[in-house]
């Protein structure tokens, strides 16, 4: 996993760290302290009413043809995949960062909102239009937002905050703190007090670590997330979630149909060793 992290004193505000750059290179990164960040997240109850996980968009496609899923699989992966037709990923590999999972079965990842999505929901999203949940779901604007890690962690973590779970991986601990704050700056969302307390907590006995200031992305509020217009009710996954195009389905579904969050019809088709969902 890829990211500019560097351990730094307490800091109460940004702090510019100079560069040992050629001439060639750019000035220094601008570098803020997770000090600063955490201090300018602001405590608020969170808003748990009317979550649906379908009211955040996954995964949107890009323009070579793989979704959000996969370009996070192939940006993580330790060891480059192959990108066959239908953005199926040969002879690659991977490791779990939460876990330290190694695996080449690019089916037994999955991509990990580090701010899970009912979380940023409670913390300011509920009031965001589609497109702005849309854009935090599939946020590949730094390399933290999603994370490509093993099935188990992901599952364990479910949608808790980091008081509730670190990853058990300790030498990650840091990192994963860091990243999930530096998110809720970037996305102007709010903090609970028991998290708030906790962060504060560990990220001092990390250094306060610092990240390359996050671009902070224009929120759009007051438009509802566009209705489904169908009546079908979505195919869940064996953990309860609605199927999403371009995540891997099961072997045995080979060939069958199936209905999204918002009511796309999909089949389970590609590989027949890594199927996937698309749509029909």
């Amino acid at each position: 996993m890829i990211a500019a992290i560097t351990i730094a004193g307490v800091g109460s505000g940004p702090a510019r760290v100079a560069s040992s750059a050629s001439p060639a290179r750019p000035a220094a990164v601008h570098r803020m302290s997770t000090h600063y960040l955490l201090s300018h997240v602001p405590v608020r109850t969170a808003h748990y009413g009317g979550y649906l996980r379908s009211k955040f968009e996954l995964w949107t496609e890009h323009p070579d043809g793989c979704n959000t899923r996969y370009q996070v699989l192939i940006r993580d992966a330790v060891v480059k995949p192959q990108v066959e037709a239908g953005c199926y990923l040969a002879h690659g590999r991977w490791v779990s960062p939460y876990d330290g999972f190694t695996t080449t079965d690019p089916t037994r990842m999955q991509i990990d909102h580090v701010v899970p999505l009912a979380v940023a929901w409670g913390a300011g999203a509920y009031r965001w239009n589609a497109n702005t949940r849309m854009r935090f779901a599939n946020d590949l604007g730094t390399h933290y937002d999603l994370i490509a890690v093993s099935g188990h962690s992901n599952e364990s973590k479910g949608d808790a905050g980091p008081s509730s779970y670190l990853p058990p991986r300790r030498s990650f601990d840091c990192r994963y703190m860091t990243d999930y704050t530096a998110i809720l700056w970037r996305w102007h969302l709010s903090i609970n007090s028991t998290d708030k307390a906790f962060l504060r907590r560990h990220l001092a006995n990390c250094g306060w670590p610092t990240v390359a200031e996050p671009a902070r992305p224009r929120i759009g509020y007051g438009s509802s997330p566009r209705q489904p217009l169908h009546t079908h009710a979505c195919t869940t996954t064996s953990t309860g979630k609605c199927i999403a195009a371009g995540e891997f389905c099961p072997a045995a579904d080979y060939g069958h149909t199936g209905y999204d969050g918002h009511g796309a019809k999909l089949t389970c088709t590609g590989s027949r060793s890594h199927p996937h969902w698309e749509r029909i």
